[in-house]
């Protein structure tokens, strides 16, 4: 108890949060007509940045994960809790084998086919989506990162509904959202695990539902066993899954990023205004070697398993060591510290 109090004390310093300060934002009113905007990503990847940047300009109202916690309380969230608690991408260990209806899986409505429509999640997922566009209206950025498996069913809301709506999937290196955990303490044991069941559960939730899906065996096969394992498989996984449903349209989807957010809001803004693709707007995010300071590359990617590790690098290419990185100072020298103090 007094090390896991420590360590929020020790995160303050060491890693602050910054999309911990982020809300909903209604920069202008409401509007019944227009084209919604998705965004999905993994978490701590730069999705809330690119959030916010993205509905600032093109002066639209930014949703901040209507699906989390903080919203609950608010008038929009309040009816359709339940709805918000079967998007959790974490499911409490409480709570599994609710997230298993017969042969569906809750994270990915079209493991149910033809039995859908049958379904009163199904029903009450589309009421909550309609109540997410009431409140903050069609000219709105939506960022979710718990619909890992469920962008299936956004598709099939909105062709249903007869609405228009772009997405864009953001990717990043797996060593930005791994660097964040590791910062904070979060790829350790004991009792510094602030976060078990998003790395434990989290896991054997994505590879069951990808296994029902039939989807990515090359991924949740892999020997996952520490936490930074299962969060590098996690996010390989999530980022397998939006490769493939962009791919799908790539009209009205696009894969993007931190460094392409630039090129990506213009090809937003040239397709609500009814213009032409822009040239500068690609369908892949460029994969190259990226560079990370040394204490994190010794306690995490040196560690990793030979298999976990040549499924990253498949992806991303190598982690590479950056001696000019900002972990390589004493702030990285205490993060490793502590590391290693309390691995199991």
């Amino acid at each position: 108890m007094l090390a896991s109090r420590l360590n929020r004390i020790a995160n303050r310093v060491l890693a602050p949060s910054k999309s911990a300060r982020h809300e909903n934002s209604t920069r202008v009113p409401p509007l019944d007509t227009g084209v919604p905007i998705w965004m999905h990503g993994f978490a701590r990847s730069g999705t809330t940045t690119c959030m916010a940047r993205a509905a600032k300009a093109l002066d639209r109202n930014a949703v901040f994960e209507p699906g989390h916690a903080r919203n609950l309380e608010l008038a929009f969230a309040k009816p359709h809790e339940d709805v918000i608690w079967s998007m959790r991408s974490v499911p409490r260990r409480e709570d599994w084998d609710d997230y298993f209806v017969g042969d569906g899986v809750l994270s990915a409505y079209e493991t149910f086919d033809e039995g859908l429509e049958d379904l009163p999640q199904w029903a009450r997922f589309k009421a909550y989506l309609d109540t997410v566009y009431e409140t903050f209206g069609l000219n709105s950025v939506v960022k979710e990162i718990r619909l890992f498996a469920n962008l299936e069913a956004l598709e099939r809301y909105h062709r249903e509904r007869g609405l228009p709506w772009l997405f864009v999937g953001l990717l990043a290196p797996p060593t930005v959202p791994l660097n964040a955990y590791y910062r904070r303490g979060w790829l350790t044991g004991g009792s510094l695990r602030s976060f078990p069941a998003e790395l434990d559960q989290g896991h054997a939730y994505r590879v069951r539902t990808f296994e029902r899906l039939g989807r990515f065996s090359e991924l949740t096969g892999l020997p996952a066993r520490s936490p930074a394992e299962k969060m590098l498989v996690n996010c390989l996984l999530d980022q397998a899954e939006l490769r493939r449903f962009v791919a799908e349209d790539p009209e009205h989807r696009l894969l993007s990023g931190l460094p392409q957010l630039e090129s990506a809001i213009d090809w937003l803004s040239a397709r609500t205004e009814g213009s032409e693709r822009p040239s500068g707007a690609g369908s892949e995010v460029e994969r190259l070697g990226h560079g990370v300071d040394r204490h994190f590359h010794r306690d995490v990617i040196e560690a990793l398993d030979p298999a976990v590790r040549e499924a990253f690098e498949a992806a991303w290419g190598p982690a590479v060591i950056d001696e000019t990185a900002a972990g390589n100072g004493l702030k990285g020298r205490v993060r490793s510290l502590r590391h290693r103090l309390f691995l199991p």
